[in-house]
Formats: C-alpha cells, structure tokens, sequence
C-alpha cells in the first residue's frame, strides 16, 4: 500500500477507517449541539436573569464545556482504543504488524494517537467555545495553557491504560469494559485516599487542576460549598522533608505511570507470550510505588502543615492541644501497607513463570549450552525479585517507624 513519506501508517489506517464522512458528521453535528446548548443555557440564564456580569457569565461556560472535553477524550477515546486493539488482535491484525518494518515505538504511538483520531476531532469542535468564552471573559491565556497541558497528560494516561487493557484482555469487549473501569477508578474512588494522606492517585486526574485554577476563577458565590470538594485543591504537595509545586507533582506521577504501561506494551509487541514486565521491570516498579507512598507518610510524619492538612479538621486531640493522635497515624500506616501489599502480590503474580514456561526456558539455555537461567528471564524463578521487593518495603516501613518513633511524637 502507498503511503506518504513520514507519516505513520497505522495513522493512516485510523483516519481512513475512523473518518468516514457520515460516522464524523454526525457525531459532530450531536457534540456541536450539546456544546452549544449547554454554552448558551448557561450564558443566557446569567446574564438574562441578571445573575453576573457577561464577563463572569463567560467564565461559567468554560467549566461547562471542558466537561463534555473530558467526556470525549476521556471516555469515549478510552473506549476507542480499547475496543480497537482488542479487536484488532482477536483479528489477528496485530500478529500481522508484529511482522512489518516498524519499530515497538512506532507501532504504539500509532495506535495511541491513531485509534482515538475520531475524538481528537470532535474535541477540536468544541474549542470555538472555549475560544469565545476565553474572548468575552478575559480569561487569562497563560492559565488556560497550563490546564490543557495537565489535561492532556490525563488523556494519555487514560488512553495508555486502555492500550494496555487492550493487548492484555482477551476479547473486545472485555477490554472496553476494563478500560473504562479503570478510569472510572482513578477518577472517582483512587483520588480520595488523599484524605487519608495518599496524594499521588488525586493527581493522575485533572480534578486538582480543574478545581483549583479553572474554577476557582469563578465568584465565590459559584462555586462548590467548602469541603465538597476538599481534595480537588490545587495546592503545594508535601514530598519527604519538603514540598512540591502541584503541576511538577502531577507530570512525575504521571509520567511514571505512563513509562510503566509503555514498557508493558513495548513488551507484549516485541512478543505476544511475554510476562507483562521484566523482573528488573518489576523491581523498578515496585520500587517507584514504594517513593511515592513513602514520600506522602514521611511529609505527614515530618511537617505539622502536612498533618493538618490531612487530619486536622477530624482529629480534636491535634486541634485542642497541638499533639498528633497515634490512630490517624496507625490508620495511614495500615492503609500504605495494604496499598504496597496489594501491589507487591500483583507484581509477583505477574512475573511467575508457569511450570511449562520454566521447562521450556531451561530447553532453551541447553540448547544454547548454557547450564543457568538469567535472573531477568521469563522463565526463571520470580524468587529473587519477590525477596528484594520485600526488603524494600520492610527497609521502607522500619524507617518509617523509627523515624515516627524517635521525632514525631506518636508513641
């Protein structure tokens, strides 16, 4: 097939198949309309009912319509790119590009932006609004640029866990379902571990962003009643000893977990049977949750600020006199533990090798006259890796103890 110079061509492949006329105009034509329905529902009923200003009017469109963004790209091109590669591979498609001239790298960033084009269109339709509504309230650019960065690190986030669903699941719909699952996990549930001092999970959503620089540029009489939204604060993240600016928090969260699915892929494309990560993978993976749990617990053990923030408003002991409560201390151990053990168990499973995996990998090294499996083959023992994990989170929990128990002033 002939295709232009420099262009992937599995990008040409979505675009041919996922632009088709009548499926892109009439999804355009139905997100142009609720677009503008809701743009002008709003607009209209503040300004006609001499609620606020045209300029703060404006303002209130824009939560409104980054909204219906969030749906399209979050959602749907979610959906679309796991219900793609899943069928896709049941097609059996998959095998056939595991054979062309393209590297791993390319091949995902194909699929990545080439299965959700359709959305990326219908996203561009809406920005018009955003265009309009930025003019007439004078919303600051700046500020506007900033939000979009973190949105769309959110969007490949969602989208790269659906690539993984979709070369993991074993059938289509399986894969559309996870996916959305997922993003329904770490938008609505995951997010509010950070009342119990769990931040990281808050930040791989653009609530914090949402809610703190888009929404916060409303009058106060519009916005959310205190608390009902005590998490979505886009506020300096407490990190070890120090803290952090909340969007370079955001982007080392996210960033780590896209290198993560990133290498789960580049793996599964390399070859299909491939254990999900390496035990080397898996060590460095481990490791990157255990940073970041650590690095939430030491801030809440070391920085009175940090305390309050997460249990000041529920602790009357720390209100009254200062002092910090041995419970919310033993519950946010208890909750860290059960999140390292969870994913200790997870990781492990995925690195064990089968019994005919095992055999097979020893066949192989006699074959090549090796008498050893290497530590970071499919088909040794996941022993090693799973003991070292161990260590790190023993080493990782005992210095949190004695570090609670020497300084902090719980026991």
């Amino acid at each position: 097939m002939l295709r232009r110079p420099g262009i992937n061509p599995l990008w040409q492949k979505s675009f041919r198949s996922r632009l088709r006329p009548k499926h892109l105009i009439s999804w355009g034509v139905v997100t142009v309309t609720v677009t503008a329905f809701v743009s002008m529902i709003i607009y209209a009923t503040m300004t006609e009912q001499e609620m606020a200003t045209p300029e703060v009017a404006a303002k209130a469109v824009l939560p409104g319509v980054i909204v219906i963004q969030a749906v399209i790209l979050m959602m749907m091109g979610t959906g679309a790119v796991a219900a793609g590669v899943s069928r896709e591979r049941d097609e059996g498609l998959l095998d056939y590009q595991r054979m062309t001239p393209m590297g791993p790298t390319a091949k995902i960033l194909g699929y990545l932006f080439g299965l959700p084009v359709r959305e990326y269109i219908l996203f561009a339709m809406t920005l018009p609004f955003v265009v309009v509504a930025v003019w007439i309230s004078g919303f600051s650019l700046l500020t506007l640029v900033h939000f979009y960065a973190v949105f769309f690190t959110s969007v490949w986030v969602y989208h790269m866990t659906a690539l993984v669903a979709g070369m993991v699941a074993p059938k289509a719909r399986t894969a559309t379902m996870l996916s959305m699952g997922l993003v329904v996990a770490l938008y609505f549930i995951l997010p509010h571990l950070s009342r119990v001092g769990i931040t990281f999970f808050e930040f791989l959503t653009i609530r914090p962003t949402f809610f703190g620089i888009i929404w916060q540029e409303l009058p106060a009489e519009y916005q959310a009643p205190a608390g009902a939204g005590g998490i979505d604060s886009f506020r300096v993240v407490p990190f070890f000893a120090g803290a952090i600016h909340p969007t370079w928090y955001t982007m080392l969260v996210q960033g780590f977990v896209l290198a993560v699915m990133f290498s789960i892929v580049h793996r599964r494309w390399r070859y299909e049977f491939h254990h999900i990560m390496s035990k080397v993978g898996s060590v460095a993976v481990f490791g990157g949750v255990v940073f970041f749990v650590l690095a939430s617990v030491w801030a809440i053990i070391v920085q009175e600020d940090a305390y309050r923030q997460v249990f000041g408003a529920f602790d009357d002991e720390f209100d009254l006199r200062g002092a910090r409560s041995p419970e919310s201390f033993e519950a946010l151990l208890i909750l860290s533990m059960l999140i390292l053990g969870i994913t200790y168990v997870g990781v492990v499973t995925a690195i064990t090798p089968s019994r005919d995996r095992t055999v097979e990998g020893w066949r192989r090294a006699r074959k090549l006259g090796s008498g050893r499996l290497g530590f970071n083959s499919d088909a040794a023992s996941s022993f090693p890796a799973a003991v070292l994990m161990l260590a790190i989170t023993i080493g990782a929990g005992v210095t949190v103890l004695r570090h609670a128990d020497g300084g902090a002033g719980y026991y």
